[in-house]
């Protein structure tokens, strides 16, 4: 009895030394885990930042294209009101060569007239 006690006081402790054993190398593995779980965080949070700076620099690209297109547009709306004044000068040049036509025709006949009448004087 003292003997039967003896012996299942070691196998129980035995068998404690093997769940012991056990939870250390659950505990172990566990570990083992944590370090791989922790190292796909530190690579996760690289691919993140470096995915954030490509982001960041296409939309600095996009900005910078739209800006341009901004730029662009305004130049090109320069060019179609240089265009427009450019054609109402020439319409007034045309207006003005018209009427200095007229006025050389006029002075033409009148000069013909002139002549004519000057002529009458002549003896």
């Amino acid at each position: 009895t003292t003997t039967q006690m003896v012996k299942d006081i070691a196998r129980s402790t035995q068998e404690q030394r093997k769940g012991s054993e056990q939870i250390m190398e659950a505990v172990e593995r566990m570990r083992d885990v944590a370090r791989q779980v922790q190292q796909s965080i530190i690579e996760q949070t690289k691919g993140s930042r470096q995915i954030n700076g490509t982001v960041e620099n296409v939309n600095q690209k996009v900005q910078s294209i739209a800006r341009a297109t901004r730029e662009q547009q305004a130049g090109s709306e320069q060019i179609v009101k240089a265009v427009e004044k450019i054609r109402d000068i020439t319409q007034q040049n045309i207006d003005l060569s018209s009427a200095v036509n007229e006025a050389v025709e006029t002075l033409v006949k009148q000069s013909n007239l002139l002549k004519e009448e000057v002529k009458r004087f002549i003896v």
